[in-house]
C-alpha cells in the first residue's frame, strides 16, 4: 500500500463513520419530531429503556471486536520477537555447518534481517519484501537438504535444520497475521447494523424529547468515528499507521553485521 492510498484509507475509514453516524441521527431525529407531530407525546421510559439497551450492546459488540485486534497486536509482537530469536538462533547454528554452506547460509541471513529494516523504514515494499523473504526461506530449506544428505546422523546439522524449519514455519505465521487475517465481514456487517439502529433510536430519542443538539451530534459521531477508525488501523498493519517497536531488529542487523 502507497502513502498516499494509506493516508487515504485513513482518512476514509473515519470520514464514512462520522457521516453516516450524523446522518442516522439527524435521520432518527427527525422521525421522533414526526411521530410526535403525528400521535403526540410518548413513553419517555420505554425509549429511554430500548435505546439504553442499544446502546449497551453496540460498546459490548465494539469491544469485543476491538478485543481481537488487540489480540492480532499482541500476536505479532510476539512473532516479531520470535522471529529475531530464530533468526540469531540459525545464524548461530550455521557456524555448525561446513563451508560453503556456513558462508552462504549467514550471508542470506544477513539479508533476511535487512530486508527486515527496510520494511520497518518502508512499508509500501512489504510485498517485495515477503517475497523475497520466502525465496531465501527456501534456499535455507535447500542447504538443509543437502547437508542432511551428506549425514543424517549429525546433530550439528539436525539444529540449523529445526532453526531453519521454525523459521519458515514463523514467516508464514507473521504474513498471515499481517495480511490475511482479518475481522471476518459477518462480524462486520452486524456492527454496521446494530450501530445504525442505535444512531436511528438515539436520534429517535432526541426528536421525542426535543432536546436536540448539532454539536452533540458532532460530539458523539466523532467519538464513535475514532473507536471504528482505530479498530480498522489495528486490524489492517499495512497502512502503517500503527508499528510495532523494531529495535530488536535493529539490535539484530547490528548483531550479524
Amino acid at each position: 500500500m502507497t502513502p498516499g492510498l494509506a493516508l487515504f484509507y485513513a482518512v476514509t475509514i473515519f470520514v464514512v463513520p462520522f457521516v453516516v453516524t450524523i446522518l442516522t441521527i439527524i435521520i432518527g431525529e427527525k422521525m421522533g419530531k414526526r411521530h410526535v407531530k403525528r400521535y403526540g407525546t410518548i413513553d419517555e421510559a420505554s425509549v429511554s429503556t430500548v435505546v439504553g439497551g442499544a446502546m449497551a450492546l453496540l460498546a459490548f459488540l465494539l469491544a469485543f471486536t476491538f478485543q481481537m485486534v488487540s489480540d492480532k497486536l499482541d500476536i505479532r509482537r510476539e512473532l516479531l520477537l520470535d522471529d529475531v530469536t530464530t533468526i540469531r538462533t540459525t545464524s548461530l547454528r550455521a557456524g555448525l555447518l561446513p563451508e560453503p554452506y556456513k558462508t552462504r547460509s549467514r550471508v542470506m541471513l544477513q539479508e533476511y534481517t535487512d530486508l527486515r529494516v527496510q520494511l520497518a523504514g518502508d512499508v509500501t515494499k512489504a510485498q517485495e519484501v515477503i517475497a523475497r523473504s520466502h525465496s531465501i526461506a527456501d534456499s535455507l530449506w535447500k542447504f538443509s537438504e543437502e547437508i542432511s544428505a551428506l549425514d543424517r546422523s549429525s546433530e550439528s546439522y539436525s539444529l540449523f535444520i529445526s532453526s531453519t524449519n521454525d523459521l519458515i514455519e514463523i514467516l508464514n505465521k507473521r504474513v498471515t497475521m499481517s495480511l490475511e487475517y482479518r475481522i471476518p465481514e459477518t462480524i462486520l456487517w452486524v456492527l454496521f447494523a446494530i450501530s445504525t439502529a442505535t444512531m436511528l433510536g438515539l436520534g429517535f430519542q432526541f426528536g421525542t424529547k426535543g432536546t436536540g443538539s448539532m454539536k452533540l451530534y458532532v460530539f458523539w459521531s466523532v467519538v464513535f468515528a475514532c473507536v471504528v477508525w482505530l479498530i480498522f488501523i489495528l486490524d489492517r498493519p499495512e497502512t502503517g499507521m500503527v508499528r510495532l517497536s523494531q529495535e530488536a531488529v535493529f539490535k539484530l542487523h547490528e548483531e550479524l553485521r
